[in-house]
């Protein structure tokens, strides 16, 4: 995947290297080399005959479908977002930035967990890899007294978007894990 499309900034370490569980480091990594145990990925491994989604929606069960479009997850996709958009409005507040100045900001953090033509580069979203548009060109320089604080505000957000991208994907992987274990143990799942 072409990166250089992608926000460029440092991404926090924490999750990756002092949280106690390997868990995000696990499901990024199986994330980017295409090994999660997807409906998808399983039949061109030939473990399952049907592609199809296992929640019952009428899309191929695989990464993009999962974290962005499943219905099952929607509630989960709903609460990140709104845990983002309180973030933004949060750095906005602690750095007295007026609104004017950042609404392609809290547009971004509202569409960072779907498709958007607007903030991700290709159309549609892909922060369960730990993709964070370029958000730059949304963020007034002149809203900043300097180029440091500047950097600083970005910085932050960009820390902010990734974490919330990452720790989204968790959570709907984890639920996927333990549906298919409730599944292997012939417990019926909630619609």
């Amino acid at each position: 995947m072409a990166t250089w499309l992608y926000d460029s900034h440092s991404h926090p370490i924490y999750l990756y290297m002092k949280a106690s569980s390997a868990y995000s480091a696990m499901v990024q990594l199986y994330a980017h080399s295409g090994q999660l145990l997807t409906a998808s990925s399983m039949k061109q491994k030939k473990k399952v005959v049907d592609s199809g989604c296992r929640y019952g929606c009428w899309g191929t069960e695989d990464m993009y479908h999962i974290f962005v479009k499943c219905e099952r997850f929607r509630a989960l996709r709903v609460e990140a977002t709104e845990l983002i958009v309180r973030k933004v409005k949060r750095q906005v507040d602690k750095h007295k930035l007026e609104e004017s100045h950042v609404m392609g900001l809290l547009e971004a953090a509202k569409y960072f967990f779907c498709d958007s033509d607007v903030i991700w580069p290709l159309h549609y979203s892909t922060f369960y890899l730990g993709h964070v548009p370029k958000l730059e060109s949304l963020v007034s320089k002149e809203a900043f007294t300097n180029t440091t604080t500047h950097a600083h505000f970005l910085h932050n957000i960009h820390g902010d978007f990734h974490l919330a991208g990452i720790c989204l994907a968790l959570r709907i992987w984890g639920m996927v894990q333990k549906d298919m274990a409730r599944r292997r143990e012939g417990i019926l799942l909630e619609s």
